[in-house]
């Protein structure tokens, strides 16, 4: 499909300013071999809708929703993959190695590792787009596709949950430090 000239310097200009945090946002959830395909895939989205794109913050918005989606693709993928290896393998499912694990080696990071797996994907999506991304209140709305108040209590019940995953896993000092540590990311 042939695009206009204004319409190909509009995504050069979407693809300069948001490369990095789309590549930076898919290896802290997928690590290297997949991040960069993750990458290359959001990007063949906005080209396809690019002229029907949102403008200003609302486009950075919908990146990362669209990122939230092709990650969530990529995971399942890889744990199919894992569990096809293992059952043709006749052994039991081979451990989840996450970036996380990699990068974070400290046991106080690893303890905050092993309690984020122990919530469900979305309030794990939810924690580490407030706390490592540093999306305001807003921004978590627009990229969930739901108000402001049930963002509100979703970070609330998140939050609750993740204390209690750290205590499981033998943390207790950082239980208590999380929400505040929750609420200080992104109060834009």
């Amino acid at each position: 499909m042939e695009r206009s000239p204004s319409l190909d310097r509009r995504f050069r200009r979407l693809f300069a300013e948001y490369e990095a945090p789309m590549r930076r946002y898919c290896h802290r959830r997928l690590g290297s071999e997949s991040a960069e395909d993750a990458v290359a895939e959001i990007f063949v989205v906005a080209w396809r809708n690019i002229d029907s794109l949102p403008d200003g913050d609302a486009q950075r918005l919908w990146l990362y929703g669209v990122a939230r989606n092709i990650v969530r693709n990529f995971e399942r993928g890889a744990r199919r993959r894992q569990r096809l290896a293992a059952r043709a393998g006749g052994m039991k499912e081979p451990p989840t190695r996450t970036p996380e694990s990699v990068l974070m080696r400290r046991a106080e990071d690893q303890m905050v590792i092993d309690a984020l797996a122990l919530l469900n994907p979305d309030d794990r999506e939810l924690l580490r787009l407030r706390v490592w991304e540093e999306f305001a209140r807003e921004d978590l709305a627009a990229v969930f596709g739901i108000s402001i108040e049930a963002i509100d209590m979703r970070l609330s019940r998140a939050k609750k949950k993740m204390a209690k995953a750290l205590r499981r896993v033998g943390y207790s000092a950082t239980a208590r430090a999380w929400p505040r540590v929750a609420n200080q990311g992104g109060g834009r």
